[in-house]
């Protein structure tokens, strides 16, 4: 099979990079391990850039999941002895993040792209770049393991 572009790992930034190349019309192949995210302990607040962007590479969706939450702006707070500083950061007018966990972000990216009706744009779950083969001026060549039901 022959791809303008492999991407390892589906998280934020691969399944941004995935949906951004196949908007310029790439084929490409996006390989996720499945690593199990539920049990990292981390949360993503996406700011209304991140929002803005994502939105406009097909993922507004996701925003209306019920696991995302409304952000309109953060505080910060300095507890160094002597300090206790607060700062608050509020959002422009109409202007609004989210924030939900990393697991449940990372879920709702790949679900996105796996319903998207691209002829371009693959994902493989369960699946690993293992080696590069060859990197030329003649192109690249990867070895890629796959588990499950769809392995080759």
């Amino acid at each position: 099979m022959e791809f303008d572009a492999i991407i390892a790992g589906g998280g934020p930034a691969g399944c941004a990079t995935a949906a951004a190349l196949d908007q310029i019309g790439m084929r490409v192949l996006l390989v996720d391990a499945q690593v199990d995210r539920s049990k990292q302990l981390a949360g993503e607040l996406l700011h209304p850039s991140c929002v803005q962007d994502l939105s406009a590479l097909g993922f507004a969706a996701i925003f209306k999941a019920s696991e995302a939450q409304p952000i309109r702006g953060f505080v910060t707070i300095d507890h160094r002895p002597g300090h206790d500083e607060v700062c608050r950061l509020p959002y422009g007018e109409g202007d609004f993040g989210f924030a939900l966990e990393h697991a449940t972000l990372v879920r709702l990216l790949m679900e996105n792209l796996e319903s998207r009706h691209s002829k371009r744009l693959t994902v493989w779950r369960d699946a690993r770049v293992t080696r590069v083969v060859h990197n030329d001026g003649s192109g690249v060549r990867v070895e890629i393991q796959r588990r499950g039901p769809n392995a080759q």
